[in-house]
């Protein structure tokens, strides 16, 4: 039902009309920036929307950089005000702040037409002041807004004529599509077919004798000489650059081909060296019900999930160590039950007074003695045990996995030559990387890019060479027939003697709630005589299935940790303000 339920989604997808899509489009973006004698900026800007569809909400986005404080925003559509409340009526906007931006959201309702909004606010601080020149650098639309701009236009006009030889302008982006003419005190910049990718920034100079005699100085440093050293340095570093460009994308695809044609072939060599699997004929593929032998869960769990450290081999090594007699698991239900819901339940760990061995691995004692301790100060459920806020179960149980990984590691279960081929290819893959990063840096081709990520994919693969030696495929082999069996173990006919340990490597294996019940279901009568240190509760719904279940996840959640007016910065000499974006919906 579920994958029918998912096909219908995804042909629903697929196949929906396309006159049921809804889109937008922004061509027209046009910008009224009036600078004031009191060196306060007013601005309005007039976005053009193109709506195919429905759509009830549009924002703008700006930075919280290039200006002190921005106050008296409004939107307006033609001669309508809309309110500034929290309502999401249509005619009504709202203002929010974080960090590092301001959004302005209003509301309407729009279908398949073309609307143009007015959003207009007053910025103090955006002006770099010095004692002869001033600058406007603002960015006039932003990289990565929502939508490409067909047609942009901005004025800045100034609060008294100017003699054009006394205005100056630079534009820093895009290289081209965009001009600056320059009248009587006042700037227009237009620009057509503006990527969603690009910026608009330009840098307007002009003297400081238009503004009031109490406008202050920002920048003493200001000078007109020193802003055009700076814009003819820019430009020499641009020219620089596109002829670098233009040197290193002329040899970018020869380069890239033969990176990826030397990365694939010194993977191939030396996997086929280091990374091999050995061939193994003492032990054929076939599933079986028959343990393999007394190794301990957490080391079969490790083997199986190429070393990785599960919290079910936790569990399992638990389980373990209740089977052969150092504890006792019982269940306990917490609360009574009521008319109109049953208490929880939770499962306790008795130790017994017995030392049944004393030939013990190291993270074996580790663990008895962590329990142990968790027992004797009251918290003898697994709930509280696993509690990392108060047993500690952090930084046990990475001390536990690190004493079973070195413990593990005297099996000779992995191939030591192996590690030579993951260093060898990790050093070359890293050696053909850092002169495709040099050329992309430089040319910005297309084709690198892929090559890098090519390389990259050669260099992350260095990690499947590593691989186990001849007895350690072997062992692999057998217990994952063993897996196998166990998962399709309705299949098959279990010594009944052998029931509880095929319980504790099937949750060492990570076998689902469904399938150990396939173990367990059949012998559920018979479940004291086999599970004699598990305790379920009279009338209890719980099975060891469920149990196991209850185990890994309390161990799990319980050790989750392993491993909450507008300002703005001001302006500065050479450094852009601004950069508006927003989208509709």
């Amino acid at each position: 039902m579920l994958k029918a339920a998912l096909t219908s989604l995804i042909f629903f997808f697929l196949f929906l009309p396309e006159g049921n899509a809804s889109d937008y489009t922004i061509p027209i973006i046009k910008v009224e920036a009036q600078v004031g004698a009191d060196g306060v900026i007013t601005i309005h800007e007039h976005r053009t929307y193109v709506y195919d569809g429905s759509f009830s909400w549009a924002d703008y986005k700006f930075p919280r950089d290039g200006f002190d404080e921005i106050r008296n925003i409004r939107v307006s559509e033609g001669d309508q005000d809309f309110i500034n409340d929290e309502s999401e009526e249509p005619g009504t906007f709202s203002v929010s702040k974080s960090s590092g931006s301001v959004t302005i959201k209003w509301h309407y309702s729009a279908q398949d037409t073309s609307r143009t909004f007015t959003i207009s606010y007053e910025l103090e601080g955006a002006l770099t002041v010095g004692p002869e020149w001033s600058e406007l650098f603002w960015t006039w639309a932003a990289s990565g807004r929502e939508r490409s701009t067909e047609e942009l236009e901005v004025s800045i006009e100034l609060p008294e004529p100017v003699p054009t030889d006394s205005l100056h302008s630079w534009i820093r982006s895009p290289l081209t599509g965009v001009t600056v003419t320059k009248e009587n005190g006042r700037f227009v910049i237009t620009g057509e077919d503006i990527s969603r990718s690009e910026s608009v920034r330009t840098r307007a100079v002009f003297p400081s004798s238009i503004f009031e005699t109490d406008v202050a100085v920002n920048e003493p440093m200001m000078a007109l000489d020193r802003v055009v050293e700076e814009e003819t340095q820019i430009e020499q570093e641009r020219v620089e650059q596109e002829a670098r460009k233009a040197f290193y994308g002329s040899f970018a695809t020869e380069a890239a081909v033969a990176a990826v044609l030397l990365s694939i072939i010194t993977f191939i060599v030396i996997y086929r060296r280091y990374g091999q699997r050995h061939k193994v004929t003492t032990v054929s593929r076939r599933e079986t019900v028959l343990i393999p032998g007394h190794t301990p869960p957490a080391f079969v769990g490790r083997l199986l999930y190429h070393n990785y450290a599960s919290y079910n081999h936790l569990t399992a090594t638990i389980l373990d160590l209740a089977r052969r007699g150092w504890f006792k698991i019982e269940e306990t239900k917490k609360g009574e039950d009521t008319w109109y819901s049953s208490s929880e339940t939770d499962f306790k760990i008795i130790r017994t007074d017995q030392n049944p061995e004393s030939d013990l691995y190291e993270w074996e004692k580790e663990l008895i003695s962590y329990l142990e301790e968790q027992i004797g100060k009251g918290r003898d459920s697994f709930k509280e045990i696993f509690s990392s806020t108060k047993s500690g179960i952090t930084k046990f149980y990475q001390k536990w996995n690190g004493l079973v990984a070195k413990s593990i590691q005297k099996l000779n279960w992995k191939d030591s030559e192996s590690y030579k081929g993951v260093i060898f290819n990790v050093v070359i893959q890293l050696i053909l990387l850092i002169p495709l990063i040099w050329i992309l840096v430089m040319s910005g081709a297309l084709q690198v890019i892929i090559a890098l990520i090519i390389v990259g994919l050669m260099s992350i693969s260095s990690f499947a060479m590593i691989r186990r030696t001849p007895e350690g495929e072997e062992a692999y082999i057998r217990w994952n027939n063993y897996k196998d069996g166990l998962t399709n173990a309705n299949q098959h006919t279990l010594r009944m003697e052998m029931l509880d340990r095929h319980f504790i490597y099937a949750t060492a294996l990570q076998l689902s709630e469904g399938q150990i019940n396939k173990l367990i279901k059949p012998h559920e009568d018979q479940f004291v005589q086999y599970f004699p240190w598990l305790f379920l509760m009279a009338g209890s719904s719980s099975t060891p299935a469920s149990a196991a279940s209850s185990f890994s996840t309390l161990a799990s959640s319980g050790s989750s940790s392993f491993g909450g007016s507008v300002s703005g910065g001001g302006a500065s000499m050479g450094s852009a303000g601004g950069g508006a974006s927003g989208g509709a919906g």
